[in-house]
């Protein structure tokens, strides 16, 4: 499907992220990309600076919190889908034993 088309999509859910709320947007998707992805990339925070973000969307919700109800879990969808090279990730999938979240 999009398996041809360059680029990756990435998602950043922050908890506990008061200090970024009155930063702009785009010092947020800065700030996140050169804290959280560069360790992640081959050639750090170098590659980091060299990435260009086609769209984006900044949400903020002060004092938001995630709550789950028990046995929720089992309702949760699998981190693989059925879309080849489609992952999904976060606190509403299932993370298999001893992830946090819903459990």
């Amino acid at each position: 499907m999009y398996k041809s088309e360059p680029g990756s999509v990435i998602e950043f859910d922050l908890y506990h992220a008061e200090s970024l709320l009155p930063l702009s947007d785009d010092a947020i998707i800065t700030h996140l990309l050169q804290t959280y992805l560069a360790p992640a990339l081959p050639r750090g925070l170098e590659q980091a600076k060299t990435l260009t973000v086609q769209d984006s969307s900044v949400l903020r919700v002060r004092n938001a919190v995630t709550r789950f109800s028990p046995g929720s879990h089992l309702l949760l969808p699998d981190i693989v889908t059925s879309i080849p090279n489609v992952f999904v990730a976060g606190d509403c999938v299932k993370q298999g034993p001893g992830a946090h979240g819903c459990k």
